[in-house]
C-alpha cells in the first residue's frame, strides 16, 4: 500500500504541474480557431485537429526522453 500511495503522489505531483503549465490564453485562441475553421469548412477541422494532435504527440514523446 505504502508503494501504491507513493506512486500515486508522483503521478498527482506530474497532473498538477501540467496543469499549472497551461497557458489559457493560448487555449482560449486554440478553440477560436478551431470554431473559425468549422465555420469556414467542417473538413478543416478535422484536418486541424489532426496537425494539433501530432504536435502534441511529438512533445509528449520529447518530454518522455527526457
Amino acid at each position: 500500500m505504502v508503494a501504491d500511495a507513493l506512486e500515486l503522489r508522483d503521478l498527482a505531483v506530474g497532473a498538477y504541474q501540467e496543469a499549472r503549465d497551461v497557458n489559457l490564453r493560448d487555449t482560449a485562441d486554440e478553440a477560436l480557431s478551431l470554431y473559425i475553421r468549422t465555420l469556414r469548412m467542417p473538413t478543416l477541422l478535422f484536418e486541424g485537429l489532426s496537425e494539433r494532435i501530432d504536435e502534441v504527440e511529438r512533445k509528449m514523446a520529447r518530454q518522455s526522453r527526457t
